[in-house]
């Protein structure tokens, strides 16, 4: 099955419980193991946490879209800016939350979350059902789910993951512009997407950023190893290719460039390419038609992670339930 759309950013993100049952929580965290989560008794502090994320992304604002070029210039941007924060990996992009709690329900709540982006999971008891179908109508909340349900934990994690997805798919929802689709025609072909899920899941890739020059993207697994995806459209590859200087190549190695087995990874084509360049490209037929490399381990002046995804999950602030301890003394 074709996948519609790639988000253009990707890292591991924090899920936020907020319950006033501290058992609830604690059956929670034991079945969403080696979820990055944090959880709060205390609806406020639940609140204040999401809240202090809202501008974890210079986001273009929606009602006043930049230009295309500077729209996706300005992500690049950040790329390196992220790679060095530590504190991405606890940026919150789903709020899973109870609706019947004392000092405030879980509408309540949801309605304060300065971020738009953020999903939110309602979690309901069997007279709660309504009020939570209204709230979906209105776009409150994202999901609900009753307490009750039979493998509940089983279904919150599936529930997380597609709703994480979603947050970097809305985050960057102004690229559905026909204009940037234009500047980004590959996010949105589904051969490509299909393709680049699959490299995702061989690498166990867990970060992926938008590169440029050439077009494509870093890929960090969790220990932080990186691969660079590079890529070109036939249209691209083909003006590369009319003004890269070749003079360094064999002729049997400038003859497998013309025929396309081979294609340079270059930010820079008039200055000379050397064989250490050239890789063999995986060719994608879709909407277009796209030339793809693998290239591991070579930095060559991009961004790099400083801080991994298994760095994250060895410090208690991947996996915290301290606002329940705090209660419990």
């Amino acid at each position: 099955m074709h996948k519609p759309e790639i988000s253009l950013f990707h890292h591991p993100t924090t899920t936020v419980f907020v319950d006033d049952s501290e058992e609830f929580l604690y059956s929670i965290a034991l079945g969403v193991d080696r979820l990055p989560y944090r959880s709060f008794c205390n609806p406020s502090q639940g609140l204040d946490y999401v809240n202090r994320f809202t501008a974890a992304y210079d986001v273009p604002r929606r009602d006043h879209p930049p230009s295309p070029s500077a729209s996706v210039s300005k992500l690049f941007a950040q790329v390196e800016r992220k790679l060095n924060d530590h504190s991405r990996f606890a940026e919150p992009s789903v709020l899973v939350v109870d609706y019947s709690m004392p000092s405030m329900n879980g509408l309540d709540l949801c309605s304060q979350i300065t971020n738009p982006n953020v999903k939110k999971v309602l979690l309901t008891g069997v007279a709660d059902e309504k009020i939570a179908i209204d709230a979906l109508n209105t776009e409150l909340i994202d999901f609900y789910i009753s307490k009750s349900e039979t493998s509940l934990s089983h279904r919150l994690r599936n529930i997380i993951s597609h709703l994480e997805t979603r947050y970097f798919q809305d985050l960057f929802g102004w690229s559905r512009d026909s204009e940037v689709r234009g500047v980004l025609p590959h996010l949105y072909d589904p051969a490509f997407a299909d393709f680049f899920e699959d490299t995702l899941e061989n690498l166990e890739i867990v970060e992926h950023y938008p590169l440029s020059h050439p077009t494509g993207f870093c890929l960090i697994n969790s220990y932080g190893a990186m691969h660079h995806l590079i890529m070109y459209s036939a249209e691209e590859l083909t003006a590369l290719l009319a003004q890269a200087d070749f003079s360094e190549l064999s002729d049997k190695l400038r003859d497998s460039v013309e025929r396309r087995q081979l294609i340079p990874y270059c930010s820079t084509p008039s200055l000379p390419i050397n064989s250490s360049q050239l890789f063999s490209p995986v060719v994608i037929n879709g909407k277009q038609t796209w030339y793809c490399a693998l290239v591991a381990d070579r930095s060559r002046g991009k961004p790099q992670a400083r801080t991994t995804f298994h760095q994250f999950l060895k410090t208690p602030a991947s996996y915290s339930q301290e606002a329940v301890t705090v209660k419990r003394q």
